[in-house]
C-alpha cells in the first residue's frame, strides 16, 4: 500500500471516529427519565385516637380526636387536614404538626345515638364514631339578670323531657313571655326579685321566650329551652 493510500485511509477512519463521538445519527444524548411521583399521603387514627367515646348528647367529647399523617411511613408535617361530622360541631387544627399529628374537638349533636366524624388528608381519610346519650330528666335553673347586661343565663338550655326548669329573678324587673310553638305558660306580669317560676317540660321541642322590658322575640333579652 502506497503512502498516499495509507494517509487517505487514516483520514477516513478519523472521520468515522468523529461522527461516532458526536452521535452520528443526529439524535443526541437521550434526556434523563422523569422523577417518580411522590408517595401518597396516608391518614390514620393515632394512638390514642379518641375513637368510641360516649357522652350526653349536645356535650363535648372528653378527649380530642387524633390522627397521624404519613408519607412513605414517615411523618408528614404541614399537611392539610379537614374534619367533618354527621352531627354536632367539630373543630380541628388545619394542618399536621411536626410529628404528623392533627387533632379535633367535637361537640356531639343533641339526638341520642351513634354519630360519625371524618378526617381527610389529600385522598386519604379515616372515620371515628361516638355515642350520644339522652339527657336524664331532672331539674335546671335559668337566672334573669339586669346587672352586667339584661339576659337569661344560660341563654340556651338543653334538657330532657320531664325536667323541671326554675326561672329565678336575680335583679331588675322582668316578665317571661313565650313566643312561637311549642309554648308554655310563662309569666305575663313584670316582677322584681324575689321571684321564681317553675315549669316542667314534658314534650320535646324548642321553647323560645323573651322579656318584654328588655327585649323582643327577635332581639335583646331572649332565651331558649331545648327539650329532647
Amino acid at each position: 500500500m502506497t503512502r498516499q493510500r495509507m494517509l487517505a485511509l487514516g483520514v477516513r477512519l478519523s472521520a468515522v471516529r468523529l461522527v461516532a463521538a458526536c452521535g452520528g445519527n443526529g439524535g443526541g444524548t437521550a434526556p434523563p427519565p422523569p422523577p417518580p411521583p411522590p408517595a401518597p399521603v396516608v391518614i390514620e387514627k393515632a394512638t390514642p385516637s379518641g375513637d368510641g367515646q360516649t357522652v350526653i348528647g349536645g356535650q363535648a367529647i372528653t378527649s380530642p380526636l387524633r390522627v397521624t399523617v404519613t408519607r412513605s411511613g414517615a411523618a408528614a408535617p404541614g399537611q392539610a387536614v379537614t374534619w367533618s361530622a354527621s352531627s354536632g360541631t367539630i373543630t380541628g387544627n388545619g394542618t399536621s404538626s411536626s410529628d404528623g399529628i392533627a387533632t379535633a374537638s367535637w361537640v356531639l349533636g343533641a339526638i341520642a345515638g351513634t354519630q360519625t366524624a371524618t378526617a381527610t388528608a389529600a385522598a386519604s381519610s379515616t372515620q371515628f364514631t361516638a355515642t350520644a346519650l339522652a339527657l336524664p330528666p331532672g331539674s335546671a335553673t335559668v337566672k334573669l339578670f339586669t346587672s352586667g347586661g339584661s339576659r337569661f343565663e344560660p341563654a340556651i338550655l338543653m334538657v330532657a323531657a320531664g325536667t323541671t326548669v326554675s326561672f329565678v329573678w336575680q335583679d331588675g324587673f322582668h316578665d317571661l313571655l313565650p313566643t312561637g310553638s311549642p309554648t308554655f305558660p310563662g309569666v305575663a306580669n313584670v316582677f322584681d326579685p324575689p321571684k321564681t317560676y317553675q315549669f316542667t317540660f314534658t314534650t320535646a321541642g324548642t321553647y323560645r321566650y323573651f322579656c318584654s322590658v328588655h327585649g323582643s322575640p327577635t332581639s335583646g333579652m331572649r332565651g331558649t329551652v331545648i327539650v329532647q
